[in-house]
């Protein structure tokens, strides 16, 4: 595992601190160092540490070294540099980064002249900025802090500290017990240190510091103590800031009802989840992880949201807000409102990609029902404003027409003319009846809901042919159905029957009587629709003058004397009711060709 791809904040941190030091994981790779340790070895071409001169001689007793410390036990091993008159000492430490165990590796130089020893520290100093050394000589308990640690310490350039002082400085409690440790280790059996520490300054001022040292031997005992001090306040304040910035996220992450990935900025793999997601994509924590984007995505939307990706890589856009579909694990399509933002670490580089998904296909289902109903709201709004207008003429000519023969009934003494006018009375009683009865046909589409029924379309056109036999002229007339034997329609049956029986009469009506004239049926399936077809090779209608008024009610073309306004106004009522919808394309003297989409589901 490469503490990279788990903790930054934590890489950069190691890479910013001073020394030569290096952070190896179980199978002894290299997976983070410090600028010094970079200066010193080529990782780039050395990513194991066995890869390294300096530990192939003694490769057996490193890794027992290193399976002590990934157990938990610090260790060190020193190595020796007799033609340059010191000592290399290796300190290994074990940390643990989200269960994960790891080794911390540091190179010292623990023993040499003291003037090489002062220089080496004073380099030290002068490459990281903000760094004091020290030194603890036992043998005289001489006490040597650089200009750095005493401004560190906010002490004057001539304060002598001493050893009781010095730990004094350290905040009472956990950090001054745990220096105190430190110090006696050392002594004892010449365990190196490296702590984080709450340090009160002279001028009262609380810090934070980290402390390092390391033991000096001379025949077995030892003899002096030297060290690093650095001044890390801002450093710690920046992690725990990222701390708590990362446990708020982690609670927002785990708690949100909208589902949230954390993906592979370049496979687009998912490598983290909340429950959320589990919910509404139906799959499980160990299922999710290792999916792509392309495995969840509907295939349709894929190009569009690859594109809306490279265009947060190129920085184009730091989010991206869209609308697109999924894939449920039971293969279902969820619609969802997805948010996508990129992370990038200090040099720009994306880690990875926050996607944050709503699903609202329920919302949808809900507006698109909503629709519907106001497109049939407005329908029948504009039926009834149609039906009012209907009532207020048609009927009101019809009354006005019967008041007066009634009038000259009344007044009229000639039998002959009375009878007369009785007849033109019966009359107009049956135009109003008929009125009544069409008016009625109209309304009973909006209040006569009824179920619909897989219905064989090619045996519903053979029987309404069949019952209309009587119709049927005898000039040339050919009705052709070529729908195919076995196909089927989810209507509601009495329409259907309607529906195919006006087409049949309006072919009738409408046909050419000086040519062979047909009317012909044919059907197909396509994107879960009927399409049914429905052409004559008739007087056809001017399109640029009466589309827009075709399917009007009581609307007429032709003259024809059995022309009511009525049959197309009803055909195209009762399809919409159905959920359908109706279209046509006609040339005068050509033919007229009707297209009927129904749905197969619903």
């Amino acid at each position: 595992m490469n503490i990279s791809t788990l903790k930054p904040s934590i890489l950069h941190t190691i890479t910013g601190l001073p020394g030569i030091a290096a952070v190896v994981d179980d199978s002894f790779k290299i997976c983070g160092r410090t600028q010094q340790w970079d200066e010193v070895f080529d990782t780039a071409q050395n990513p194991n540490i066995f890869d390294l001169d300096c530990v192939l001689k003694k490769k057996v007793l490193w890794e027992e070294k290193f399976q002590n410390v990934l157990n938990g036990r610090s260790a060190h091993l020193t190595q020796p540099k007799k033609e340059e008159n010191y000592t290399y000492r290796w300190q290994m430490d074990p940390i643990i980064i989200e269960g994960e165990h790891f080794i911390y590796l540091q190179r010292h130089i623990a023993i040499g002249p003291r003037g090489m020893r002062i220089n080496f520290l004073r380099d030290q100093a002068n490459k990281v900025a903000g760094i004091g050394y020290w030194e603890l000589d036992l043998r005289t308990n001489m006490i040597m802090w650089s200009s750095m640690t005493r401004k560190i310490h906010e002490v004057p350039d001539d304060y002598v500290p001493k050893l009781e002082s010095g730990i004094k400085f350290y905040k009472e409690g956990e950090s001054r017990d745990t220096i105190t440790k430190c110090v006696e280790a050392a002594i004892a059996d010449g365990t190196g240190w490296d702590v984080e520490l709450s340090l009160i300054t002279a001028k009262g001022n609380e810090i934070y510091v980290n402390a390092r040292g390391e033991a000096q031997f001379k025949n077995g005992k030892c003899i002096r103590l030297i060290g690093t001090f650095q001044d890390i306040t801002e450093s710690v304040k920046a992690t725990t800031a990222i701390r708590e910035s990362e446990e708020r996220f982690r609670a927002t992450f785990n708690n949100t009802p909208i589902a949230c990935l954390l993906l592979d900025p370049v496979s687009l793999t998912v490598v983290e989840l909340n429950s959320s997601a589990e919910r509404i994509f139906g799959f499980s924590r160990k299922e999710f992880l290792g999916l792509k984007t392309v495995d969840l995505t509907h295939p349709e939307d894929m190009m569009n949201t690859l594109r809306d990706v490279k265009r947060l890589w190129d920085g184009e856009a730091t989010s991206i807000d869209i609308e697109k579909r999924f894939i449920h694990k039971s293969g279902k399509t969820l619609i969802c409102k997805v948010s996508i933002s990129i992370n990038r670490d200090g040099a720009g580089k994306p880690i990875n990609l926050i996607s944050q998904i709503n699903d609202v296909t329920a919302l949808k289902q809900k507006e698109k029902e909503v629709k519907k109903f106001i497109e049939v709201t407005k329908k029948q709004n504009d039926r009834l404003v149609s039906f009012s207008h209907i009532v207020s003429h048609n009927l009101r000519s019809h009354t006005s027409n019967i008041s007066m023969l009634l009038d000259f009934i009344e007044m009229e003494t000639n039998a002959d003319e009375k009878k007369q006018q009785f007849e033109m009375l019966k009359s107009a009683s049956a135009q109003l009846s008929e009125t009544i009865m069409q008016l009625n046909k109209v309304i009973s589409l909006d209040i006569d809901i009824k179920e619909k029924e897989q219905i064989n379309l090619h045996d519903a056109i053979k029987k309404t042919v069949e019952g209309s036999h009587g119709l049927l002229p005898k000039d040339p007339f050919r009705v052709i159905n070529k729908v195919p034997e076995d196909f089927t329609v989810l209507t509601v049956p009495a329409y259907l029957d309607s529906i195919l029986l006006n087409f049949l009469t309006n072919g009738i009506k409408y046909r050419e009587k000086k040519k062979d004239s047909w009317l012909r049926f044919s059907a197909h399936s396509e994107s879960g629709k009927s399409i049914i077809n429905i052409e004559d090779n008739g007087l056809g209608i001017d399109m640029e003058r009466h589309g827009k008024k075709l399917f009007g009610l009581y609307k007429t073309f032709h003259g024809h004397p059995d022309a009511r306004g009525l049959g197309l106004y009803m055909t195209k009522s009762q399809i919409e009711v159905m959920g359908g919808e109706i279209s046509v394309e006609s040339q005068p003297g050509i033919g007229t060709s009707f297209k009927i989409i129904l749905d197969e589901k619903s």
